[in-house]
């Protein structure tokens, strides 16, 4: 089965199903970060939330669903477009925006401008993820380089200057596994991305042998499910 034929319905399965991944993942970052004292920060990297997890079971039971809807995604793409550069991206944003909404709750008891941004970055990478499987165009890429890369950058200042915003401004926040899987994730949506838009995509393609491709979405897959385990 392919998105080849009623793309839209098949997109919309995915989009759905990204709808429940992400309310769950929502409220299990709000159990994990009561837990925890709100103490989650950009991306998800806590003051420990990695070393005492509270919800082991609930944290498996969230990343199978994040897990699902990689495989879900990977399920309903054409054979010839699991083996392009997009497809492989659109795993990425997936995952990615997955993470995005775990940590939107405690960000919203420590600063709510935080939470907000998170959801609007969660919900663009899960649409995103459905967009460019249907239609890989320039202008999505594009779009999807930019704000991956924009996103990526940020993270960075905020694990070594700090962010000029916030409860903690100019402070360098600890860095985490789920955070440091969410911006590996957008680095390669961005640099994917840019690829894509030039000569080099052919050349990528090229090596991307159906073997590759399959392991690549299964690494994509195994990330996202320690990160959120971890989270």
């Amino acid at each position: 089965m392919g998105l080849g034929a009623h793309p839209w319905a098949k997109t919309a399965l995915v989009t759905g199903y990204g709808v429940v991944a992400a309310v769950a993942a929502t409220l299990y970052g709000a159990l994990d970060g009561h837990e925890h004292g709100g103490t989650l920060h950009a991306h998800g990297g806590g003051g420990g939330g990695s070393s005492g997890h509270a919800h082991p079971d609930a944290g498996m039971l969230v990343g199978g669903l994040g897990l699902g809807l990689v495989a879900l995604t990977w399920f309903l793409l054409p054979q010839a477009r699991r083996r392009t550069v997009p497809g492989e991206l659109a795993l990425c944003s997936a995952a990615a925006g997955t993470i995005h909404f775990a940590v939107i709750r405690p960000h919203w008891d420590e600063y709510v401008p935080f939470a907000v941004l998170f959801a609007v970055v969660g919900a663009f990478q899960l649409v995103w993820a459905t967009v460019v499987l249907v239609r890989p165009a320039r202008s999505v890429l594009l779009l999807g380089a930019v704000v991956n890369f924009g996103v990526a950058g940020a993270w960075v200042l905020s694990r070594t200057a700090g962010l000029p915003i916030g409860p903690d401004a100019w402070t360098p926040e600890t860095v985490g596994v789920a955070d440091v899987a969410a911006t590996l994730f957008e680095v390669v949506i961005a640099a994917g991305s840019a690829a894509s838009l030039s000569s080099a995509r052919r050349g990528l393609e090229a090596h991307l042998t159906r073997a590759a491709a399959q392991l690549a979405a299964i690494a994509i897959a195994v990330t996202l499910l320690v990160a959120l385990a971890l989270l």
